[in-house]
Protein backbone atom coordinates (compact mmCIF):
# COMPACT_ATOMS: atom_id res chain seq x y z
CA UNK A 1 0.00 0.00 0.00
CA UNK A 2 1.35 3.38 -0.64
CA UNK A 3 0.07 7.01 -0.18
CA UNK A 4 0.43 9.85 -2.24
CA UNK A 5 0.42 13.49 -0.46
CA UNK A 6 1.00 15.44 -3.62
CA UNK A 7 -1.58 17.60 -4.38
CA UNK A 8 -0.05 18.23 -7.76
CA UNK A 9 0.47 14.33 -8.69
CA UNK A 10 -1.40 12.79 -11.34
CA UNK A 11 -1.47 9.28 -12.51
CA UNK A 12 1.05 8.98 -15.47
CA UNK A 13 3.35 11.43 -15.16
CA UNK A 14 5.74 9.35 -13.30
CA UNK A 15 5.47 10.98 -10.31
CA UNK A 16 6.89 8.85 -6.93
CA UNK A 17 4.63 8.23 -4.14
CA UNK A 18 4.94 10.57 -1.19
CA UNK A 19 4.84 6.98 1.02
CA UNK A 20 5.61 4.40 -1.51
CA UNK A 21 5.44 0.56 0.38
CA UNK A 22 3.79 2.28 3.28
CA UNK A 23 2.33 -0.96 4.05
CA UNK A 24 3.01 -4.63 3.12
CA UNK A 25 0.88 -7.57 3.21
CA UNK A 26 3.34 -10.57 4.07
CA UNK A 27 2.62 -13.92 2.68
CA UNK A 28 4.45 -16.43 4.73
CA UNK A 29 5.16 -19.13 1.55
CA UNK A 30 5.89 -16.58 -0.99
CA UNK A 31 9.92 -17.77 -1.04
CA UNK A 32 8.30 -21.03 -1.64
CA UNK A 33 6.28 -19.41 -4.81
CA UNK A 34 9.58 -17.06 -6.20
CA UNK A 35 11.26 -20.39 -6.45
CA UNK A 36 8.83 -22.23 -8.01
CA UNK A 37 8.18 -25.09 -5.59
CA UNK A 38 4.62 -25.20 -5.06
CA UNK A 39 2.76 -25.87 -7.93
CA UNK A 40 0.50 -22.64 -8.56
CA UNK A 41 -2.86 -23.51 -10.19
CA UNK A 42 -4.71 -21.21 -12.52
CA UNK A 43 -8.28 -20.14 -12.27
CA UNK A 44 -9.20 -22.85 -14.28
CA UNK A 45 -7.21 -25.59 -12.68
CA UNK A 46 -4.86 -26.55 -14.58
CA UNK A 47 -1.22 -26.22 -13.28
CA UNK A 48 1.23 -23.51 -14.41
CA UNK A 49 4.69 -24.11 -15.36
CA UNK A 50 7.46 -21.51 -14.14
CA UNK A 51 8.92 -19.61 -16.64
CA UNK A 52 12.73 -18.76 -17.07
CA UNK A 53 11.83 -14.86 -16.04
CA UNK A 54 10.14 -15.68 -13.13
CA UNK A 55 6.36 -15.70 -13.98
CA UNK A 56 3.80 -18.54 -14.37
CA UNK A 57 1.92 -19.86 -17.15
CA UNK A 58 1.66 -18.03 -20.66
CA UNK A 59 1.91 -14.02 -20.67
CA UNK A 60 -2.01 -14.34 -21.29
CA UNK A 61 -2.28 -16.69 -17.69
CA UNK A 62 0.13 -14.14 -16.41
CA UNK A 63 -1.57 -10.77 -16.96
CA UNK A 64 -5.35 -13.12 -16.47
CA UNK A 65 -3.87 -13.56 -12.44
CA UNK A 66 -3.14 -9.94 -12.33
CA UNK A 67 -6.83 -8.66 -13.05
CA UNK A 68 -8.15 -11.12 -11.09
CA UNK A 69 -5.95 -10.17 -8.20
CA UNK A 70 -7.01 -6.39 -9.19
CA UNK A 71 -10.36 -6.81 -9.06
CA UNK A 72 -10.34 -8.73 -6.10
CA UNK A 73 -8.38 -5.73 -4.66
CA UNK A 74 -11.13 -2.75 -5.59
CA UNK A 75 -13.99 -5.13 -4.18
CA UNK A 76 -11.77 -5.42 -1.06
CA UNK A 77 -11.32 -1.50 -1.03
CA UNK A 78 -15.01 -1.11 -1.95
CA UNK A 79 -16.29 -2.89 0.80
CA UNK A 80 -13.67 -1.27 3.53
CA UNK A 81 -15.35 2.48 2.46
CA UNK A 82 -18.30 1.26 2.82
CA UNK A 83 -18.13 0.28 6.58
CA UNK A 84 -16.53 3.42 7.34
CA UNK A 85 -12.92 2.33 7.43
CA UNK A 86 -11.47 5.20 5.75
CA UNK A 87 -12.98 7.57 7.40
CA UNK A 88 -9.81 8.60 9.21
CA UNK A 89 -7.95 8.85 6.08
CA UNK A 90 -9.90 11.45 4.54
CA UNK A 91 -7.36 14.24 4.39
CA UNK A 92 -9.86 16.21 1.40
CA UNK A 93 -12.84 16.06 -0.70
CA UNK A 94 -10.88 15.22 -3.76
CA UNK A 95 -8.73 12.23 -1.71
CA UNK A 96 -9.06 8.71 -4.24
CA UNK A 97 -8.36 5.04 -4.25
CA UNK A 98 -6.77 3.12 -7.05
CA UNK A 99 -5.30 -0.06 -8.02
CA UNK A 100 -2.04 -0.36 -10.25
CA UNK A 101 -0.40 -3.01 -11.11
CA UNK A 102 3.08 -2.48 -12.00
CA UNK A 103 3.39 -4.24 -15.30
CA UNK A 104 0.22 -2.43 -16.90
CA UNK A 105 -2.04 -5.63 -16.73
CA UNK A 106 -4.67 -3.93 -14.60
CA UNK A 107 -5.65 -0.48 -13.28
CA UNK A 108 -8.58 0.89 -11.66
CA UNK A 109 -10.47 3.20 -11.97
CA UNK A 110 -9.91 4.11 -15.79
CA UNK A 111 -7.97 7.83 -16.13
CA UNK A 112 -11.11 9.37 -17.75
CA UNK A 113 -13.46 7.82 -14.85
CA UNK A 114 -11.37 8.97 -11.66
CA UNK A 115 -13.26 10.79 -8.83
CA UNK A 116 -16.51 9.23 -9.70
CA UNK A 117 -16.55 6.02 -8.08
CA UNK A 118 -12.99 5.93 -6.65
CA UNK A 119 -12.91 8.47 -3.95
CA UNK A 120 -11.87 7.73 -0.16
CA UNK A 121 -15.46 8.98 0.37
CA UNK A 122 -18.94 7.29 -0.36
CA UNK A 123 -20.72 8.77 -3.20
CA UNK A 124 -24.00 10.69 -2.10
Amino acid sequence: MSFDLDPASEPGRGNAMTHFGFAELLVPRWADTKEHRPPLVDLDGAKLAAREEGTWGTPEAHAKLEEHLGKMLVVTLLELRASGQFEALRVSATSELCVEEYEGHFGWPDYEERGRENGIAPPA
